[in-house]
């Protein structure tokens, strides 16, 4: 979540035959592809209702959309060797609905990310998350807003720091969370302050994975300048406690703190350019005496540029701390670099590319360093005027010092998307 993002703060060279074996997987696989198909015809369906709401009227009530997607991959379990391949559905419905009152807002907001695979049914999955929003305006210049949130997930294979073992089922978490924003002032004020507080619970439920498991109590202050019409300057102070409630097999725990002083700018250019940039100074500390203190370099960088109306560009880059779920290790500092484009054909076609890059370091596990590189390349057409069809490719490596961490993979994908309201 959002919220949570602020304070807690994917080099292939692939085979031909290895793309090309997806006909002979597909053909036989009779129940993905029709699972892909009523999927699609299900995600339309549900759809449906939200087709009669008016472009021009507000985004309030019930609104719900869909993706369906049919992936081929060749190596579901991102293990360094004896690679498996299989073919997944997957559906990823979203729904939500909003009311707005004056100036206040409450908003309830649903996400599922539901996998099935054809023989790896073990990594088959069921993600679900779930927030509610209520935005309250006191006065002129003085709000508050409120969050509540709860997920229900997996770390699918090679998305943690984490061995990825060949058959073994995926690792399972619940996060709870609440959090508090009182913002005095207005964005386009001269002076803006946003404090932003947040508690969560981690919990994992199953692989032996307790050892992860945290509660995390922090805030974030936020001073804003506004330098021009477009422009402001921004002071930054973040401060988060993890309290980790179980040592490994090993007797680690992550416990400690981390914190961050930033300065930076966010800017807002109509039609043309908008991002926030930030940079300072980050520090981690653990309790754990074997596990050396993260201290350095700060940043962020997240913005967008439109160089004409038929194309987006999104990039970002950032440096900052990361909790580890390996036995024995202390978190890492991880630098990453990232860029999207989509690009207008005609009406109806878009091309779509994306790429990142990200090194982590970690100074507690074996002086282990890993690269990833991860980049997709696809086209979307718009079938109907509410309904979006593709597909896609990807390429995913992470190459590490410690080799056993490596793995590489590639997947093809058939996606189709609603597009409600219109």
């Amino acid at each position: 979540m959002k919220s949570q993002t602020k304070l807690l703060h994917h080099y292939y060279k692939p085979d031909i035959k290895e793309l090309f074996i997806m006909h002979d997987v597909v053909g036989s696989s009779v129940r993905i592809a029709t699972t892909f198909i009523a999927l699609v015809i299900l995600a339309a369906l549900l759809a449906l209702p939200a087709a009669a709401q008016k472009a021009e009227e507000p985004l309030t009530g019930f609104l719900f959309n869909a993706t369906t997607e049919l992936h081929y991959e060749d190596n579901v379990y991102r293990t360094r060797s004896d690679e498996q391949n299989d073919a997944i559905a997957v559906l990823k419905p979203e729904l939500s609905w909003n009311e707005v009152w004056s100036a206040s807002r409450l908003a309830v907001n649903y996400l599922g990310d539901f996998g099935r695979y054809h023989a790896e049914s073990d990594l088959d999955y069921n993600n679900n998350s779930i927030n509610a929003y209520l935005m309250l305006e006191h006065s002129t210049k003085l709000r508050s807003a409120f969050t509540l949130g709860h997920e229900r997930k997996v770390d699918k294979p090679g998305t943690t720091d984490a061995l990825s073992v060949q058959g073994e089922r995926p690792d399972k978490w619940n996060n709870s969370e609440v959090g508090v924003t009182v913002d005095y002032g207005t964005a386009g004020s001269q002076g803006q302050l946003v404090l932003d507080t947040l508690y969560s619970e981690r919990r994992y439920t199953n692989n032996d994975q307790e050892f992860r498991d945290y509660d995390g109590a922090g805030a974030m202050l936020t001073f804003y300048y506004r330098v021009t019409s477009a422009t402001r300057l921004l002071l930054e102070a973040d401060y988060i406690d993890y309290d980790f409630t179980e040592e490994d097999a090993l007797g680690g725990d992550q416990s400690g703190d981390d914190a961050k002083l930033l300065a930076g700018l966010t800017w807002d250019v109509t039609a043309k350019t908008t991002g926030v940039f930030k940079i300072g100074y980050r520090s981690r500390n653990y309790d754990d005496a074997r596990f050396s203190e993260q201290q350095g370099l700060a940043l962020f960088l997240d913005a967008s540029w439109r160089p004409d109306i038929h194309t987006t560009v999104i990039f970002g880059a950032g440096k900052d701390n990361q909790n580890s779920g390996q036995r024995g290790a202390g978190g890492s500092v991880r630098a990453y670099g990232y860029v999207a484009a989509i690009r207008d054909i005609t009406d109806l076609t878009r091309f779509k590319v994306d790429f990142k890059f990200t090194n982590d370091e970690f100074e507690n596990f074996a002086n282990r360093k890993d690269k990833r590189w991860d980049a997709g390349v696809g086209l979307e057409y718009s079938l109907l005027n509410w309904l979006d069809v593709g597909v896609a490719y990807r390429v995913q490596n992470r190459e590490s010092n410690v080799d056993i961490f490596d793995f590489r993979s590639n997947a093809i994908m058939l996606t189709a998307t609603t597009r409600f309201p219109q």
